[in-house]
C-alpha cells in the first residue's frame, strides 16, 4: 500500500473498478466532500433492501443521508474508544464457552462470535443466549437465501410452486420482531440542568445526546451546520427550516391506544401558553378578544416583526379551538392518565 501512496484501483468490469485505500484525504473526499457521486449497486440498494430494509447499509441518496445523520453521534471518538472494551469482553466471554479437542469446526463458532460482537456493539443491553442464537440463525438463513437469489436468478421462476420467497419473508418478519423487542427501550428523564441555556451548552460539550425542545429554540447553526438530527416533530405542521423528511410523531405508531397516549402527552405543547380571562368576563368581550388575536396572527406587520425575532407563527390555535382541545383532554379516562404518569414519573 505504501508503494502507491496507500491506494490501489482494480478493474472489475469495463465500467467499474474496485478501489482500496488507506489515504485519509481520499477517504474524507469520498465519504464527506463528494459522497453524492457514489452510489451503492442495485444489488445492494434494491434487492438486499427488500429483505434487510432501507437502512444505512442498503440505501442511497437522501435516504442514506438521513440515516447517516442518525448514526453520526455513534462515531464520536469517545464512542469508538468505548467499543474496544465491548469487543474484548465479548471475545473473552465467547472463548470461555468454546469446546476443546483435536477436531473442532471453528467456522460456526467464529461466525457466532462475529455476530455477537456486532450485536453487543449496537445494543447496550444483555440479550439471552437463546435470543442471540435465534437472531444469528435467522439472519444467516435470510442472507443465504438472498445470495442464492442473486447467483441463481432462475430460482425465482419456481417461487409460485415452492413458496420459498414467502417462507423467507416470514423469517425476515420474525427477525424484525426480535429487533423491535430489543429496541423497546425505556427512557428515564434526568434532571439537573437549570434551564435551556445550560442544556444547550451540555449538548455542545457532548454531555447530552438528545433533548426535547421547541424547534424555535434550536440554534440556527445547529440546523445549517448539520450538527443535530431532528428525530420527530410533535406539530402537525412542519416549521420553516425543519427538514421536510422529519416524521410526525403520531405517524410512528399504528396502535390507536398509543396514538391517544401521545396526543395526551403532547397536549401542553399543543395549547402552548394561552391567554386566558375570567369566566366573569361577558361573552361578547371574550368573542371580541378572540377575533382580535386571530386577526393579529394574520397581520402583515405582525408577521414581519415575528420573523425578525425568529418566532415562527404556524399552527396557532384560535381561542375557540384551544378551549375545545382542553375540554377534550379533560374527558380522558383514568387508565390513560395512569399510563401518562407512568411515563412522566409523576
Amino acid at each position: 500500500m505504501n508503494k502507491f501512496s496507500g491506494t490501489y484501483s482494480v478493474g472489475t468490469t469495463r465500467k467499474n473498478s474496485l478501489i482500496l485505500t488507506q489515504d485519509p484525504a481520499f477517504i474524507n473526499y469520498v465519504l464527506k466532500e463528494n459522497h453524492t457521486n457514489y452510489y451503492k449497486s442495485s444489488i445492494t440498494a434494491e434487492k438486499a433492501a427488500k429483505y434487510f430494509g432501507k437502512g444505512f447499509l442498503f440505501s442511497n441518496g437522501e435516504d442514506w443521508l438521513v440515516h447517516r445523520r442518525l448514526v453520526q453521534p455513534g462515531f464520536h471518538r469517545e464512542k469508538i474508544q468505548g467499543l474496544y472494551q465491548i469487543i474484548i469482553d465479548t471475545i473473552e466471554k465467547s472463548l470461555s464457552t468454546f469446546p476443546t479437542g483435536d477436531n473442532i469446526d471453528i467456522y460456526p463458532l467464529v461466525y457466532q462470535l462475529s455476530f455477537n460482537i456486532v450485536i453487543n456493539s449496537l445494543f447496550t443491553i444483555d440479550l439471552s443466549p437463546a435470543t442471540m442464537t435465534e437472531l444469528s440463525r435467522t439472519f444467516t438463513e435470510v442472507q443465504d437465501f438472498y445470495i442464492k437469489e442473486i447467483n441463481q436468478p432462475i430460482r425465482q421462476l419456481f417461487y409460485p410452486f415452492t413458496h420459498a420467497d414467502k417462507i423467507n419473508f416470514k423469517k425476515v418478519k420474525r427477525m424484525r420482531a426480535i429487533l423491535k423487542e430489543i429496541l423497546d427501550i425505556k427512557l428515564k428523564i434526568i434532571l439537573g440542568y437549570a434551564g435551556s441555556a445550560e442544556k444547550k451548552i451540555a449538548v455542545e460539550r457532548g454531555e447530552l445526546d438528545g433533548d426535547c425542545v421547541s424547534f424555535s429554540s434550536v440554534p440556527k447553526d445547529w440546523i445549517s451546520g448539520d450538527k443535530v438530527r431532528i428525530i420527530s416533530r410533535g406539530s402537525t405542521v412542519t416549521p420553516p427550516d425543519m427538514p421536510a423528511d422529519t416524521p410526525y410523531i403520531m405517524d410512528l405508531t399504528s396502535d390507536p391506544d398509543k396514538k391517544r397516549l401521545i396526543k395526551f402527552l403532547l397536549s401542553p405543547s399543543v395549547v402552548g401558553r394561552p391567554y386566558i380571562a375570567s369566566k366573569a368576563v361577558p361573552a361578547d368581550r371574550i368573542a371580541a378578544l378572540q377575533e382580535a388575536f386571530s386577526a393579529s396572527l394574520n397581520d402583515p406587520q405582525f408577521l414581519v416583526e415575528a420573523d425578525k425575532l425568529q418566532l415562527p407563527v404556524i399552527g396557532s390555535l384560535t381561542g375557540r379551538e384551544a378551549a375545545a382541545y382542553i375540554a377534550e383532554m379533560y374527558k380522558v379516562g383514568p387508565e390513560l392518565i395512569a399510563a401518562a404518569r407512568k411515563i412522566t414519573g409523576e
